[in-house]
This record gives structure tokens, C-alpha cells and sequence, in this order.
């Protein structure tokens, strides 16, 4: 009953975070209102699904803060944020391993979970690059190349009334 409680407590203080993340629109258009005072207010079109896409891709594997005016994630992208949570978790194991009495078998595990989490991250940024090299060769995304990240993934998509 008390793990039911504290689960319940836990999962109402994280949602209690959430509700400034409303704010950020994902896709800017589809709004109703003035398209002269409103940028939003624009039908969508074909090009707002990349543009969806790209705040997507931001949100979870780029760490941009200034992405507009909702923090987008404040600078902390979710996939990095995952692997450190499941790093300090391995470590954990690996001390518990070796103060706790758990043996090689618990080295073992946090072994196997520190090298899944590099497999992982390795899977989503390289399917990111793939993935990204194709939208900029089917001239998709404006390929701004340079050193800041937060100029890798700009997709073109003029919002016209």
C-alpha cells in the first residue's frame, strides 16, 4: 500500500512538470486566428510534417534551450538524460556488486547494461545522422553545416495564408 502511494505521489509530481510543455507547439500552424498578427494561423501543408518531425528529433536527441519561447527542453535532450539516469544505475550496481556481496554475476550485469546503453546511444544518433543525410539529400532540410548543433537540422517550410 505504501509503494502504491509513494508510486502515485512520484508520478503526480512529475506530471505536475509537464503542463509548461503544453505550451511549445509542435507543429506551427493549423491555428485558428488572424494570419496577419498569428504566424500560426496558417493552414498546414505537406511541409509541416517534416516540421513536426524536426521538433520531434530536436526535443529527444538535441540540446537546444532557445528553440522558441517554451524552453523546448531546456537544454537537455530526453535520449541523454535516459543514458545518464541508466549510467547511474549501472554504477550503483557495480557498487552494490562489489560492497554488497552480489559477486560476479552482479558485475556482470552492470557490464551488460553499460555497454547495452552505449549500443543504444550509438543506434539512435547514428539512425539520426542516416536519417538526416537522406532529408538533406532529397533537399528536405536546409543542411546549415558547421559546428553548432542547433543549425544541423533546419527544415525549409514557408508558412504562406
Amino acid at each position: 500500500m505504501k509503494k502504491t502511494i509513494l508510486f502515485a505521489l512520484l508520478t503526480a509530481s512529475v506530471f505536475n512538470l509537464l503542463p509548461t510543455k503544453t505550451e511549445a507547439y509542435l507543429v506551427p500552424c493549423g491555428n485558428t486566428g488572424d494570419p496577419t498578427t498569428d504566424p500560426t494561423a496558417v493552414p498546414c501543408q505537406l511541409c509541416h510534417v517534416f516540421v513536426l518531425f524536426d521538433n520531434i528529433v530536436t526535443f529527444l536527441l538535441i540540446p537546444q534551450s532557445d528553440k522558441n519561447a517554451a524552453g523546448f527542453n531546456w537544454g537537455f535532450p530526453v535520449v541523454l538524460v535516459i543514458a545518464f539516469a541508466m549510467m547511474v544505475w549501472a554504477g550503483l550496481m557495480f557498487m552494490f556488486a562489489y560492497m554488497g556481496g552480489g559477486g560476479p554475476s552482479g558485475i556482470n550485469k552492470a557490464k551488460a547494461l553499460l555497454t547495452s546503453i552505449l549500443i543504444g546511444l550509438l543506434i539512435v544518433y547514428g539512425g539520426w545522422i542516416v536519417v538526416n543525410t537522406i532529408l538533406v539529400a532529397f533537399d528536405i532540410i536546409n543542411p546549415s553545416f558547421g559546428w553548432d548543433p542547433n543549425l544541423w537540422f533546419q527544415v525549409d517550410c514557408p508558412l504562406t495564408p
